[in-house]
């Protein structure tokens, strides 16, 4: 009630005495939060329906955000966003982000374009991931190790290894580095690319003098040990 007449303080004071809270009185506290601009305490207390052991429902962060408000988001809100509905695998309030991305113009935005990659393959739609890969008219190495990472997700080791190439060719900025090693090795594992697996492995000293380490050698051994050496 109190946040419905604008009384943000009250209703907090309220909300915190209260000893049960339901999916109502937070959202109550978000849509208070979003009509004040206060997009961070709104972010924040949706963050902490999950910490309280409760189900959000189809009411969203994103949805108070942009109709409860003139103003617009910024890319940094917008990533949170996206990352909320990555870590609740949510793909409905996810597409809702993204057509918000769309229609303010941000769709250049090269930090967006990595968030909506992970949140589509987070939610299990690895098509769209690699849709939004493609169109990305710019892309730097965070995009490149995402996308390879969601092909060994969703078992496509021969596309991983395609994207690897891809970027080897690249060069540049663009040239591996662990965390790409990392993604690729483990594509091959799971695929059971020993042959590719080993060749990638090969590389990181010797072509791009990248010193393996724990996660790498993991990786190599997990895969050998699937083919049975």
């Amino acid at each position: 009630m109190y946040s419905n007449y604008g009384d943000l303080f009250s209703a907090c004071r309220v909300f915190k005495i209260l000893q049960e809270k339901d999916i109502i009185s937070w959202n109550s506290m978000i849509a208070g939060y979003a009509e004040r601009s206060d997009f961070m305490s709104a972010i924040t207390t949706y963050l902490q329906i999950q910490v309280a052991g409760m189900q959000p429902d189809d009411f969203t962060i994103f949805r108070n955000c942009t109709m409860s408000s003139s103003e617009e988001l910024d890319t940094y809100t917008l990533s949170i966003d996206l990352s909320i509905c990555s870590s609740i695998s949510s793909i409905r309030t996810g597409k809702q982000v993204h057509g918000y991305i769309l229609r303010s113009g941000f769709g250049s935005e090269i930090p967006l374009g990595n968030s909506l990659i992970t949140m589509y393959v987070k939610c299990g739609v690895l098509e769209w991931s690699s849709k939004i890969f493609d169109s990305m008219t710019e892309r730097n190495k965070v995009s490149e190790n995402d996308m390879i990472s969601a092909y060994g997700q969703h078992g496509e080791g021969i596309k991983a290894v395609g994207c690897f190439e891809a970027m080897k060719e690249l060069g540049g900025a663009l040239d591996p580095d662990k965390a790409t090693f990392s993604a690729v090795l483990s594509s091959c594992s799971h695929a059971s690319l020993v042959d590719e697996g080993r060749q990638i492995f090969s590389l990181m000293a010797e072509k791009y003098c990248v010193e393996p380490g724990i996660e790498q050698y993991s990786c190599i051994i997990d895969l050998l040990g699937r083919a049975g050496n």
